[in-house]
């Protein structure tokens, strides 16, 4: 999302880099994104010497806006994003031609226990648009309308699936190949996917930062 409107308000690209603990070197990499095409422009990808045995993760991002009116809100969202996560350490700087309204501000980290790492999951269908359903009938390998349903996405059971099919209309059957669907067809499950009720999706794959971070 910075990437986007940074590209949007500035046009300028985002610097990256990292480094693992103990390597001696940075990756770094200048890219920003074809906003029509979605996909990665990258301007500068290389090796740099680590001389100082720096590690970690850095993103720095150039974003215009209306600093009089949303200041409150920016430093509201940085002081959030340090609450959420304490290992991260987040340096916020407002540049300014007027030597008194420049601002900086920095989140130190504080502390090094890391959350583990998230689980990957299906999608929940109510938060599916049509351009994920197109690629998730691309990618699968499920070769009917129900099994695709049944195993692609969270929360739909064979008997859900069974019901969902019956109500999308005489067109749709639980043998229909997914290869097979129309355009319509799929605005029709994609409608139908927005219309109909599920239950709340598993908070079991995230990760949070944990009772021990959020009381530091």
């Amino acid at each position: 999302i910075a990437l986007i409107w940074s590209k949007m308000s500035t046009g300028l690209p985002i610097d990256i880099k990292s480094s693992m603990k103990g390597q001696n070197y940075i990756s770094f990499c200048r890219l920003d994104i074809d906003i029509h095409k979605n996909v990665p422009h990258i301007h500068l990808h290389e090796k740099r010497e680590n001389n100082d045995h720096w590690h970690g993760a850095e993103i720095q991002v150039i974003i215009e806006g209306n600093w009089t009116t949303h200041r409150s809100r920016i430093l509201h969202y940085m002081r959030q994003m340090a609450v959420i996560t304490p290992y991260a350490q987040f340096l916020f700087r407002f540049i300014s031609d007027t030597p008194e309204k420049k601002l900086k501000i920095k989140f130190a980290r504080r502390t090094d226990v890391m959350p583990p790492v998230p689980l990957l999951t299906k999608h929940h269908p109510s938060a599916v648009d049509l351009l994920l359903i197109k690629r998730l009938i691309t990618d699968t390998t499920k070769p009917n309308l129900l099994q695709f349903l049944q195993h692609e996405f969270v929360n739909i059971s064979k008997a859900h699936a069974d019901r969902l099919i019956g109500e999308m209309g005489p067109e749709f059957s639980a043998k229909t190949t997914v290869n097979s669907l129309t355009s319509q067809q799929l605005v029709r499950i994609h409608q139908l996917f927005r219309q109909a009720k599920f239950d709340d999706p598993s908070g079991d794959c995230l990760s949070p930062a944990g009772e021990y971070n959020l009381r530091i």
